[in-house]
């Protein structure tokens, strides 16, 4: 009998500890489960998107003087180039949210480097987290105690060997943006506050610190074929952080002096949906308002055009596309005055829009008091002065830049082209006042100077159709 009583006794305690086991096994999945992990898609654009919208008229600068030239801007949030698992800039996404899209951001994310904390102490250590083509696999598990708030943080995407803090506080990187445009990269920050709900479920959402600028084209005369594209006057090298609630700020940027480019020789690739020119730039963010910055697009037949581009802000996070609406124009104004009979403050300017040759031709008559031409006037080109001109060139000596007479046509030819809003760097006389007398009592002499330009291409064919091919000799590239 007491043998049965130490024998139930027994299978009583093996019963009690089988029971105390299975308890313990439920509470910790109550409380104590993995932590699992999603990534969200960015944000959808906000209304805040359209202070970057809009028609501008953005100026194409030389020599600090201005003209105008159309191009559109719009700036939406989000940038929709994504990384890829290889490494470049990834695919184009969308952003509402389906379940199927969430999975394709995932897998163009490839990777991300995560930590988490509890309040400031650290809860989940520094591990790598990988889509495995189902689901988002931690290196290092970490258990999440029920009902406790984590602030997650993390990042991704980063360039070679470039590495990132996380602290409590939030995440930071030393960015330093590459000069070409194919190898800058969209780099990625990630966060999540919240206590992860019945799944104990990490929902990150990754922000991006940079801002992207593209191009792509418009209505264009001609159809031309942008050869490269140069922004002037970027900043390099920054620190970028983000703070817990995902808030971006920058610091650390010196002068914005660096120059980003992207070019080919044939033309850059465009997108025949979206008309989108080449690679976009994922740069520093930049106020332009306070940096402007210098854009020069170079065509495949050698035109060059530059804008100057001098309001608005390029923000994080932001894309902004610039839209090509240009018509090449060919434009040179002269101003001059007449003062007690000298004409002096000869100026030729290039007023269009494209770097351009000049020519100029001198015509004069006599005129009556009832503007009637009584007489021509002319004048021996090979001796200027002694018809009252000063610094008038008559021959193709010298170097540089130059004035050079073509008896041909009458012309004078700038050898160097100009750019727009420039003058010639030498003037086509410093003044003039006639030495000769007046052919008809009352008469007096009315000159005008006639100006007129043509577009620059390095083959100087533009020229050559123009002019005559006689004269191109006489243009410098």
């Amino acid at each position: 009998m007491k043998t049965r009583a130490i024998i139930a006794i027994l299978a009583a305690a093996l019963v009690l500890a089988g029971c105390q086991k299975d308890e313990f096994v439920s509470r910790r999945g109550m409380n104590d489960s993995p932590v699992r992990y999603v990534v969200a898609l960015e944000r959808p654009v906000q209304s805040r998107a359209e202070t970057g919208n809009g028609g501008m008229m953005l100026s194409l600068t030389g020599n600090g003087d201005s003209l105008s030239m159309p191009m559109e801007w719009i700036a939406t949030e989000g940038i929709d180039i994504c990384p890829a698992s290889d490494g470049t800039k990834g695919t184009l996404v969308n952003t509402t949210g389906s379940d199927d899209e969430l999975s394709a951001y995932a897998a163009t994310v490839g990777s991300f480097i995560v930590k988490a904390y509890n309040g400031g102490t650290e809860n989940v250590s520094q591990t790598v987290v990988t889509w495995s083509g189902s689901e988002w696999e931690a290196a290092e598990e970490a258990i999440w105690p029920k009902g406790t708030s984590l602030d997650f943080l993390a990042y991704a995407n980063l360039p070679g060997s470039q590495t990132a803090t996380i602290t409590k506080d939030g995440v930071s990187t030393v960015h330093t943006v590459p000069a070409s445009a194919a190898n800058q990269k969209d780099i990625l920050f990630g966060h999540y506050q919240g206590n992860g709900g019945g799944t104990h479920t990490a929902e990150i959402r990754f922000e991006h610190p940079l801002t992207a600028v593209r191009f792509k084209y418009g209505e264009m005369d001609g159809n031309p074929t942008v050869k490269s594209i140069r922004l002037d006057g970027v900043a390099q090298t920054g620190t970028a952080a983000m703070a817990a609630d995902g808030t971006i700020s920058w610091s650390g940027i010196g002068t914005r002096n660096y120059s980003v480019s992207q070019s080919s020789a044939t033309g850059l690739s465009v997108n025949s949906t979206t008309h989108l020119i080449g690679e976009p730039f994922i740069i520093i963010p930049q106020n332009l308002s306070a940096h402007s910055v210098k854009v020069t697009i170079t065509f495949t037949d050698e035109t060059e055009v530059f804008a100057t581009l001098n309001s608005g802000e390029w923000e994080a996070g932001y894309t902004n596309t610039y839209t090509l609406g240009l018509s090449e124009t060919v434009d040179v104004q002269l101003t001059d005055r007449v003062l007690s009979g000298v004409k002096d403050n000869v100026v030729i300017r290039n007023t269009g829009n494209v770097k351009c040759y000049i020519r100029a031709a001198l015509a004069a008559n006599w005129f009556d008091d009832n503007g009637i031409i009584v007489a021509p006037w002319s004048y021996d080109a090979s001796n200027p002065a002694a018809a009252g001109f000063t610094s008038l060139p008559s021959d193709a000596s010298g170097s540089g830049a130059r004035w050079i007479y073509n008896a041909g046509d009458g012309f004078y030819y700038f050898t160097s082209p100009v750019l727009p809003g420039e003058t010639t760097s030498s003037a086509l006389f410093n003044s003039f006042s006639s030495t000769a007398a007046s052919p008809v009592e009352g008469s007096h002499l009315e000159m005008m100077l006639m100006v007129q330009g043509v577009a620059y291409d390095s083959s100087k064919i533009k020229a050559s159709t123009a002019w005559g091919a006689a004269v191109t000799g006489y243009l410098s590239k």
